[in-house]
């Protein structure tokens, strides 16, 4: 029996800083729990009036623990508001995964964990049935999303933006790739500037997505991309204690970005102070994510995702890490100049872990990468071989074995020496340097890491 979620959010109220939710749930497993992060919220955001209803309209009395919510019934209904005090954005919680609403009197803005889904979405989806309305939109008010209205993926519930502003228009265009179209948006936040002109937005998008559709196959993700840039004030650390970060985000359907104009907070979080340069930068990770990996919902927009039952560590390398690893080889390009991947990339890295010994993912990648490369092939060719066995037809990979995997069938089957796969699959940290010794030219200035 399918499950459905039909949810309704009404705005009428926005002008009492409150928005109003209702979500109906029917074949609900009775033992599962929903998912509130807002119940997190730590300031400007408040869950109030949380009630549930049976068949019939009869009172449940749901059971909160901290962003969890019990109600022990297959069918119900689920009413609450959230009163927002929030007029700018402050970014993303640092342990929730909420991304802060704010409104103001010409905007509305909500986010991931605003919506209340299923504990165990991923492994709910495939039976759930969504669909999402709108209500009390002000008078000449717009909506650009990430999250349209009517039928919805049960993979935008948990990660999604929904902003609603006066009379702005969003800029449009349309990538013809290798398998087809893909249309994007691209909607500034009210009030705000950025250092770039809609066409050379772009030329950027054009530059990444044929790069990666040139070194991995055609493109077989989400088909309709909306970018939200947001910008919110230097002080938003101050307002929020220091408890949320803002830089960006990938969902079904959209990209959200989400940094200050403050050079001292862009050189603390990314050692350079160019606002201009981060745009870029930002726009080529949230991308390389949609093409390759991501968040479980990657089934419904990107290459590769990971089961529930992959390991965290695992998770992270095949994910943000991998995203990283390839982006740079798009961008190649640093605030101030544009050195190669290796003193870019690598050299940093690798005096950061001879200051500081930790592990360090990307040179665990580095390195599997040059073993690949000493037998004839590369990085590349084994992302794209494990892409061909998962991605294609969208199903999760388990854990980092199947990279492994991969690797060793792009060399004839010849088996990974033991520290590359310790530090693939464990917490294991090689000896970076000396490992780095077996591969004469190793650190040659021409090296990228799209190339073969």
């Amino acid at each position: 029996m399918a499950m459905r979620a039909n949810f309704t959010i009404d705005l009428g109220s926005f002008r009492s800083e409150t928005v109003r939710f209702m979500a109906s749930f029917s074949g609900f497993p009775v033992k599962a729990a929903l998912s509130l992060p807002a119940l997190l919220a730590k300031t400007g955001v408040a869950v109030k009036e949380l009630k549930a209803a049976g068949p019939g309209g009869k009172e449940l009395r749901p059971k909160v623990s901290d962003d969890k919510i019990f109600t022990k019934a297959a069918d119900f209904t689920l009413t609450y508001s959230l009163k927002i005090s929030l007029k700018e954005s402050v970014g993303t919680d640092n342990e929730a995964e909420l991304l802060y609403p704010f409104l103001n009197a010409s905007e509305i803005f909500l986010g991931s964990g605003a919506l209340p889904f299923p504990e165990n979405l991923p492994a709910l989806a495939g039976s759930l049935r969504a669909e999402l309305r709108l209500a009390g939109l002000p008078p000449g008010w717009g909506v650009f999303s990430s999250i349209p209205e009517g039928r919805v993926s049960p993979g935008s519930i948990d990660s999604f933006f929904i902003y609603c502003s006066k009379s702005q228009a969003p800029r449009s265009y349309t990538y013809n790739g290798l398998s087809g179209k893909t249309e994007f948006a691209l909607l500034v936040q009210k009030g705000k500037t950025i250092p770039y002109r809609p066409a050379e937005i772009w030329k950027f998008t054009d530059q990444i997505m044929s790069t990666l559709e040139k070194s991995f196959g055609p493109y077989g993700g989400a088909r309709r991309i909306n970018i939200l840039i947001l910008q919110p004030p230097a002080r938003f650390g101050s307002i929020m204690r220091n408890a949320t970060f803002a830089t960006g985000e990938n969902v079904l359907g959209g990209v959200a970005i989400y940094t200050p104009k403050s050079p001292a907070y862009i050189r603390k979080k990314f050692g350079h102070g160019s606002y201009t340069y981060l745009l870029r930068d930002g726009l080529t990770h949230e991308l390389t994510h949609y093409y390759s990996t991501t968040a479980w919902q990657g089934r419904f927009k990107s290459l590769l995702f990971p089961s529930s039952a992959c390991p965290p560590l695992h998770k992270r390398l095949i994910g943000e890490i991998m995203t990283a690893y390839f982006h740079e080889g798009i961008i190649r390009c640093h605030a101030g100049g544009k050195p190669s991947f290796i003193s870019g990339k690598i050299m940093p890295q690798l005096a950061a872990w001879r200051a500081d010994s930790r592990k360090k993912p990307i040179l665990d990648l580095f390195l599997l990468d040059q073993w690949l490369r000493s037998k004839g092939s590369s990085l590349t060719a084994a992302v794209t071989r494990m892409m061909n066995e998962y991605g294609r037809p969208h199903r999760p990979y388990r854990s980092g074995t199947s990279l492994l995997r991969a690797a060793e069938a792009c060399c004839g089957g010849s088996p990974l020496p033991l520290y590359l796969s310790k530090a693939i699959l464990t917490p294991y940290m090689p000896d970076y340097a000396a490992a780095l010794k077996d591969f004469p030219g190793w650190d040659g200035k021409n090296f990228t890491p799209l190339r073969g």
